[in-house]
């Protein structure tokens, strides 16, 4: 992805296609936290990788690996997510 110079959609989800609504899988506690820090820790791999942070596109992956209450907190909490996705970067 680094050498194609195109932008990367880091989508958020837990487990397989198979796997990822199980309850194991699952988000749970404060969804739009958890998110935003996975979804950071994700990104600070692909920039290690040597993709800018500007080509890095944030899914939250609603409707994977979230229940459907974890969905809706995690759409009231984007703004609270955001802000702990891409640290000191404009991704908007």
């Amino acid at each position: 992805m680094a050498q194609l110079g195109v932008p990367y959609v880091l989508m958020h989800k837990r487990g397989s296609v198979e796997t990822m609504h199980r309850r194991s899988e699952r988000v749970c506690g404060d969804v739009a936290l958890n998110v935003g820090a996975e979804l950071q820790a994700a990104a600070e791999r692909a920039m290690a990788e040597g993709i800018e942070a500007w080509r890095i596109i944030l899914d939250p992956g609603i409707g994977f690996s979230k229940a459907a209450q974890g969905n809706c907190e995690l759409i009231a909490g984007l703004p609270r997510m955001r802000a702990c996705s891409l640290k000191g970067e404009d991704a908007g």
